[in-house]
């Protein structure tokens, strides 16, 4: 690596490290909403939780210490930016183990709704392809174990397999998940609004990691050992898996006033019980054929807390048992 491509890659380390700083920051505070909002939430749901936040701190710890061998204690040195000290591991397999895991769980998301396996099953096959191909990726990282040295036509379609098979199973998972939550439609504005509430979420989180592993994708390709963008994209990446995680499940929290119900929906019955000075309980009767309570059941993951003035003002149109 030359003089020229030694600055070429200062930059944009510099700010992939402060971007990954930045997400890690996010996920915190996601994380401690979701400790606070739901100490109820099954062992499951705190393991995925709880899992991603790890794994993304020692992912931080890895690139921090990067950016101190490189940035502290060899300051001015460009020649140590060759070395690839723990990014072999730190931005190829660790940012494709959340990518694995959040797109893990929105397959069994969509074969919930869709009652299909087929398509769930090529959503985790995609996921498979991208968390083997980065595993691949670190290997030979490892092996070259300089910066100049990764740039080979082998790792390059390793890395374009790894980051399509992502982008494609982002975009699969966003239309599936907006095409299954549209069908759960009724008459009752509030499950409506979550719903819409859900769908913008899943098609925001999904569109953003697709954009950027297309982008990583491009950047690494064009890029041929004189530009080093890619480091940015592929270093936030798996920032931005997790994050997409923590913000569904903690999307369920809404604040309520003065008083708070818990919806749950079984045997097509919409069960509300609330909380506060009245200690009221509305149960209000749905279709059988409403596919919302699967929506929000087992996508949201209960229980949604909504204000109990809302759900009256909704129940006034339905029978009250």
């Amino acid at each position: 690596m030359n003089a020229g491509e030694q600055r070429a890659l200062l930059r944009p380390l510099l700010m992939g490290h402060l971007l990954n700083w930045l997400l890690t920051g996010v996920l915190s505070v996601q994380v401690y909403m979701y400790h606070t909002s739901f100490p109820k939430d099954s062992k499951g749901t705190k393991a995925l939780a709880y899992g991603v936040y790890l794994i993304e701190v020692v992912q931080t710890a890895f690139t921090a210490e990067t950016a101190i061998h490189v940035f502290a204690d060899n300051f001015g040195d460009l020649t140590v930016l060759n070395q690839i000290g723990t990014i072999w591991l730190a931005v190829p397999l660790m940012s494709a183990l959340p990518a694995f895991i959040s797109q893990t769980f929105y397959a069994y998301r969509v074969r919930i709704l869709s009652q299909s396996k087929v398509l769930p099953l090529g959503i985790f096959l995609l996921s498979v392809v991208q968390l083997v191909s980065a595993t691949l990726v670190t290997v030979l990282a490892f092996r070259a174990m300089v910066i100049s040295d990764i740039f080979t036509a082998r790792t390059i379609m390793v890395n374009t397999i790894c980051n399509a098979s992502s982008a494609l199973c982002d975009i699969l998972i966003a239309a599936a998940m907006t095409y299954y939550l549209s069908q759960g439609s009724s008459g009752i504005r509030q499950t409506n609004n979550l719903l819409s509430k859900l769908i913008r979420l899943i098609i925001g989180t999904g569109s953003l990691t697709a954009i950027i592993a297309i982008m990583n994708l491009i950047l690494l390709v064009v890029a041929s050992g004189r530009e080093f963008f890619f480091v940015i994209t592929g270093g936030i990446l798996g920032k931005l898996y997790s994050n997409s995680i923590l913000v569904v499940l903690n999307s369920r929290s809404r604040p309520a006033p003065d008083e708070s119900v818990d919806l749950v929906v079984s045997n097509g019955s919409l069960h509300v019980s609330g909380s506060g000075s009245s200690h009221r309980q509305v149960r209000t009767r749905i279709s059988q054929r409403d596919s919302v309570r699967d929506s929000i059941a087992q996508v949201m993951l209960p229980p949604i807390d909504i204000s109990l003035s809302s759900v009256e003002s909704e129940s006034n149109k339905s029978r009250v048992v």
